[in-house]
Order: C-alpha cells, then structure tokens, then sequence
C-alpha cells in the first residue's frame, strides 16, 4: 500500500468465510463509482458474521480493514468523542493519502476527525438525510425531543465535514442544498447501477387483474411500507384483485408482517425476501405491473425508482428527497405526498387502470434510464475526483488483475 496514492474508503459491511470476503452486491456496486477510478483504495467496512445478505463475493485483490462498530450506548458515545478507532484502523489512516467517508454512517465521524487531525485530505458523500428521518419518526413526547436534538447534532457534523473536505458528492439536489453548498466543490450524482445492456427494449402489459404491485427496500421506519400495507387494504376494500410483492429485510418485518394480518391482507402478500441485486432481482421487477416508493424520509434519489424503469415499470414515489426530480415532476413517475394511503390507494388503482398512461411512463423511463447509466455516474465522479484530488486517481488492483 503506498503512502502517497492509497485512499482509505469508508462505507459498507462485510463478512469473512473460509477466508473469502463478502458484501452486499448493491453495497459493493455502490462503492466501486468510486473505487474504480483509484489507484490504491482500502475499504474500511463494518464487519457482521451473522448478515446472510452479504453473500457477494469479492476478488482477492481488495483490500479490506475492519471498521470499529458504533452499536451500543458506550460505543457510540466514544464514536462520537473521537475514541472509538483501533490502532489498525489508525495505521491505515497513517499511511493513505485521502480519505473518502460514505455517509450516513456513524462511523464515519470518528474517522473524519482522525483523519483531519493528521492533515489527511478528505472526500464525503451524501446518500440519505438521518436528520429528517429522526424528525419524522413518530415517538413519545420525550424520545421526539432526544430525536430533534440528535438530528441537530448530525446535520451539523453533516455540515462540518462537508465544509472541511475536498469535494462533496451529493445524491441529487435536496442533499445538495443542505450539504453540498459549505463544500469548497459539490458535486450531484447517482448511485444508478445499470448499464445500457441491462435496459430491456420492451414490455407487455398486463390488462386484467390479479396485478403485481411492487416494493425493494429496507423495512424500517423511513421506507414507509406501512402505509403501503395499509393502502392495499384500501385496494382491497375497493375489490382489486392484486399481489403486494415486498423485497427485503430490516428491522420491522415482524411488526409489517403483524400490520398486514391486522389490515386483512395477509394472503395478499409476498414476502421475497432480501434479493441480491442482479438478473434475480431483475426478473421480480419484470414480473410487477407497478412499482411503488413510499418513503416518509431519508431519500437521496432512490436508486430503485431507475432500476424499475429499467425493466419497464411504471412507478409512483413519494415526494421525499430527490424523487420528484429524478421523476421530471411527473413526466417519468407519478408523485404522491408521503403518509398519504388514500391517495396512494386511488393513484395505484388509476395508473393500474389505464393501460395508456402505464405505456407512457414506461417509454418515458427507457429513455430517462438510456442517459442515466453507471457509465454516465462515474464520469460525474471522475471529474469531480480529478479537479479536487487528481493524486488519487488511477485503476485499482481488482481491476489490473482482469484480464
């Protein structure tokens, strides 16, 4: 590893068997709009033996350093106060050049300061908004209170590091603009993942029910699936004939798969399960009829809304971070307000309804996918990184050793 070209990149988790690392394919995808265009990158990811998602195998010449988590009460303080670092992870530190933090991640700040207090340059990059998520989670009066103060203290570390770094790259214009504008360079990109061979040239309609209605994603709070669920009740009190299809994993499955039995539309879902991205996942979105994004918070410019136009969908999202945006305020995707199960209901049952409208916004989201590819995000981040660290630049090792 050499001192003068290595970059140190936060972000991600892995687990190790027989001695072979593995990531989520997403995650690892991901990074590499990064990574590709270093010369020497090192990843400092989270480690967790007991995560089956991380299933995606790496090649053998990536370097990885395991990152101290920040779970637990101790441990998060001493993140928070810079003491949260092993001595490996500072050896690395010692010896890169740059610095790239992948955030929202708890871990990332203690690194930052780490890094700043060895005169390391650093990069930042915006993802998704945990301060609006902590604002817009609903909780008693005095974990709302703890919430706000704690999102205060995060979009100003969110700020700080954005103002101390290099460049910051921002996941569409919302994050931009409350993050990217205290950076000396921002740069707005995508973390789109398909190239132009993986956008399919056409799609049947289904024109009689039963229809697929589909959702991939996290199942936590800011994802919004309860009010998904809680809309396809409405659907179903209505008569449509439909399937729910919910790709995934998180916290609050058992409590969604409680809310579904509640709600009365149990044997109206299918629960798939965290799906690897690739032609699997690829297939599912081309079985859904329509694609839906409920989010309530957190969103950059959510990656799924593309992958879905991809394979031919149309898709409704919720007016959360970036999406009403990346939809042309209407032209690619139909926008709802978030929390709104009614009107989600009522728009899911018209756009299902109208074979024209879904012909419409498919055409439209092949041709928004045509100019939106990987290939294009990593020109955006190659001139970003050449104008602000040119001294990292280069073709890393995973990609020297492919013949």
């Amino acid at each position: 590893m050499s001192d003068s070209h290595s970059t140190l990149i936060i972000g991600g988790a892995f687990r190790v068997v027989n001695g072979k690392y593995y990531v989520q394919k997403r995650s690892w995808e991901m990074l590499r709009i990064f990574s590709d265009q270093m010369l020497e990158p090192v990843f400092g990811m989270l480690r967790d033996q007991n995560d089956d998602t991380l299933a995606y195998p790496l090649p053998g010449t990536v370097q990885i350093v395991e990152l101290p988590n920040a779970f637990g009460k101790v441990k998060l303080i001493n993140t928070v106060f810079g003491r949260g670092l092993t001595p490996d992870i500072k050896r690395v530190i010692d010896t890169c050049c740059v610095v790239y933090l992948r955030q929202p991640l708890w871990e990332c700040w203690d690194v930052f300061k780490y890094a700043r207090s060895k005169g390391k340059k650093t990069i930042v990059s915006y993802h998704g908004d945990w301060p609006d998520a902590l604002r817009k989670t609903e909780a008693g009066v005095l974990r709302h209170i703890f919430n706000i103060c704690l999102a205060g203290f995060i979009h100003h570390t969110f700020k700080n590091m954005a103002w101390k770094s290099e460049i910051a790259f921002c996941v569409g214009e919302v994050l931009q603009a409350k993050y990217g504008v205290f950076a000396k360079n921002s740069v707005v990109f995508a973390n789109f993942l398909h190239a132009s061979d993986d956008i399919i040239a056409s799609r049947s309609l289904r024109t009689a029910p039963p229809y697929r209605i589909l959702f991939v994603g996290g199942f936590e709070k800011y994802k919004g699936v309860g009010h998904l669920i809680r809309a396809a009740a409405i659907l179903k009190q209505q008569g449509l004939e439909f399937s729910l299809v919910l790709v995934g994993a998180g916290s609050l499955e058992k409590e969604l798969r409680a809310l579904a039995k509640s709600e009365g539309v149990a044997e109206n879902i299918e629960w798939m399960g965290y799906i690897q991205y690739g032609p699997e996942l690829m297939n599912v979105y081309r079985q859904a009829d329509i694609f839906v994004l409920p989010s309530i918070a957190s969103e950059g410019m959510a990656k799924v809304l593309m992958e879905a136009m991809t394979q031919g969908v149309p898709v409704i999202a919720t007016d959360v971070g970036s999406s009403r945006r990346l939809l042309g305020n209407g032209e690619y995707g139909v926008i709802v307000q978030p929390a709104d199960e009614l009107m989600l209901a009522e728009v899911i049952s018209s756009v299902l309804a109208d074979p024209d409208i879904r012909t419409t916004y498919i055409n439209n989201g092949f041709q928004l996918a045509r100019i939106s590819t990987k290939e294009k995000q990593a020109e955006i981040v190659r001139a970003g990184l050449e104008a602000s660290v040119p001294e990292l630049i280069g073709t890393p090792p995973y990609l020297r050793s492919v013949d």
